[in-house]
């Protein structure tokens, strides 16, 4: 593993919870909700669980240039080394002909 990257990567940690308490006002705000682990429960996250899944998201960069869930993604250039956090807010709509 290129050393800048694993170096970079840390950086890129450091900025995550700051990211993550401007981000988790609106999924409160829109009552967006995320599946959990327990069968049919859901919740709306909260900053902690924005914090952890960035991480999980940057930690699987090692494998991959680019990792998302619930609205969030997180990617890597390996052309020039940068390194975005995305927050993302869509809307899938099925329309009947």
């Amino acid at each position: 593993m290129d050393k800048g990257f694993i170096m970079d990567k840390e950086k890129m940690r450091k900025l995550i919870p700051d990211f993550a308490r401007k981000i988790a006002p609106i999924y409160k705000m829109l009552d967006w909700r995320w599946k959990t682990l327990e069968k049919g429960k859901t919740l709306v996250p909260d900053v902690l669980d924005i914090v952890e899944t960035l991480n999980m998201l940057l930690d699987d960069l090692d494998e991959a240039t680019s990792r998302s869930t619930g609205g969030l993604s997180m990617s890597h250039n390996k052309t020039d080394g940068t390194f975005i956090m995305d927050f993302t807010v869509k809307e899938l709509v099925c329309l009947d002909e």
